[in-house]
């Protein structure tokens, strides 16, 4: 029943979760620089968020108590799910919304390791347009928001963590 209970609620905070990363991802690429400086306001809010998830969690779901361990199984949890949702909407974006964003990234790419002098040759040239496709762009997102997530998470849950102590009561 434990398992269940932490399935079902991180996949509804990590819905709330996904559509917070999406709108982080629109702000943070207009070329608008008051939506792009936002979109650190709405990172900063996605951290005090997680924390009132977990912390609600343990209060509502786990009778007020939660080991280290869960919470930072809850907290990787609600971003797994709240970072399938945001690859989703950006795959479907750079698909199907605005197929030149990834080739405009390229470019400036290019331009920039010109500008640098970093070697470009047909074989970097290659690798680097691999990784601008709608679909490894999307899925290194949500590798990188798992990665954020096991730092966030590592520090995180010994904040929500609250252990039963010697005088707590069962309920």
């Amino acid at each position: 029943m434990q398992q269940q209970n932490i399935i079902k609620a991180s996949m509804s905070y990590g819905l709330i979760l996904g559509l917070i990363f999406s709108v982080n991802f629109y702000l943070s690429i207009t070329r608008n620089f008051i939506l792009s400086l936002l979109s650190y306001a709405v990172m900063l809010a996605i951290l005090v968020l997680s924390y009132k998830m977990s912390v609600r969690f343990r209060d509502k779901d786990c009778g007020g108590y939660i080991s280290y361990s869960k919470s930072f199984s809850f907290l990787l949890l609600i971003f797994f799910f709240g970072s399938i949702i945001s690859m989703f909407i950006k795959y479907i974006y750079f698909q199907y919304i605005n197929p030149t964003y990834l080739e405009r990234l390229l470019s400036e790419t290019l331009s920039v390791m010109e500008f640098v002098h970093l070697p470009l040759t047909e074989e970097v040239h290659d690798k680097i347009q691999d990784m601008l496709t709608p679909f490894v762009f999307s899925l290194q997102s949500f590798w990188i928001n798992m990665l954020l997530a096991c730092i966030i998470g590592i520090f995180m849950a010994f904040f929500v963590k609250k252990e039963k102590g010697i005088g707590d009561i069962e309920s």
